[in-house]
């Protein structure tokens, strides 16, 4: 069920705080490759108005993972 899952990676987002994007996508994509009928998961996360020393820009990052690397 897409409405759920999005429903449990908006709450993962939201609910806490993450230094790193790769972070983020990680617990994503374990939280997606929880879903019984999941064997391969692409995750692409974007930050689009970073900030470092006084200049914005965006940043993102992209893992693939499968079932198999969880264990």
């Amino acid at each position: 069920d897409y409405g759920s899952l999005y429903l449990r990676i908006k709450s993962l987002a939201e609910k806490n705080s993450y230094n790193l994007l790769e972070t983020l996508a990680k617990r994503i994509s374990d939280l997606v490759l929880e879903e019984p009928l999941v064997e391969r998961t692409i995750v692409k996360v974007e930050k689009t108005k970073a900030q470092a020393g006084g200049e914005s820009f965006s940043s993102q990052v992209e893992i693939e993972r499968s079932r198999g690397d969880m264990a």
